[in-house]
C-alpha cells in the first residue's frame, strides 16, 4: 500500500463525501475470517456472492443499487464494474 493525497478543498467544493472502511466493525468481528474459511473449504462457493455486473457507463446505476435508501431494498451483494461491458445497467449474475 501506498500513501494518496486527499486535497480535502475539492471534497468541499463537490460537496463529495468519502468513506472509509477496514474490515467488520466491533459487532460482527468473525464475518469476513468465517467467511473466508467458508470459501477455502469449497462450503460457499465465491462466484455466487458477485450478483451483477456493470460497464463504466452503469457505476451510477450500481451505486444506487447499493445503497437504497432503505437497506431492506438491496438486491444486490457485490457488483464488479467492469470496463469491457457497454452501456449502461446492471446485468445480472
Amino acid at each position: 500500500m501506498t500513501d494518496d493525497l486527499i486535497s480535502p478543498i475539492i471534497g468541499i467544493y463537490r460537496n463529495i463525501t468519502i468513506e472509509f472502511c477496514m474490515g467488520p466493525g466491533p459487532d460482527t468481528p468473525y464475518q469476513f475470517p468465517q467467511t473466508f474459511e467458508h470459501i477455502v473449504a469449497g462450503r460457499l462457493p465465491a462466484e455466487r456472492l458477485v450478483t451483477g455486473w456493470a460497464g463504466l457507463e452503469g457505476v451510477e446505476e450500481v451505486f444506487d443499487a447499493l445503497r437504497p435508501g432503505n437497506y431492506a431494498d438491496i438486491d444486490h451483494m457485490k457488483i464488479l464494474i467492469r470496463h469491457d461491458l457497454d452501456g449502461p445497467g446492471i446485468r445480472l449474475a
